[in-house]
């Protein structure tokens, strides 16, 4: 099975497998920096933390939609980030 993805020049198809293999990937990078980010402003003053931080943006984009079919890892059904077809893309 594969999953297919509409590019500027034109459809692509790309394995289920790999493309879990870079959900997950992409996924386990954006926990990664929102922790380093919220681990970093702790230790700056109040005054100094942006209004939005990285955290608050990427649950914006972080949304419940149909799961895939063929996904295996269940973890992985609520997280959806839209950032993440556009890279694939």
């Amino acid at each position: 099975m594969s999953k297919s993805h509409d590019t500027l020049k034109g459809n692509i198809s790309i394995p289920i497998g790999e493309y879990l293999a870079i959900e997950k990937t992409v996924s386990a990078s954006i926990d990664l920096l929102a922790a380093i980010e919220e681990r970093h402003y702790q230790f700056l003053p109040e005054i100094e933390k942006p209004v939005e931080n990285l955290t608050q943006r990427l649950n914006k984009y972080r949304q419940v939609s149909q799961p895939h079919p063929d996904r295996i890892d269940m973890r992985f059904r609520k997280r959806k980030i839209a950032g993440k077809r556009n890279a694939l893309n």
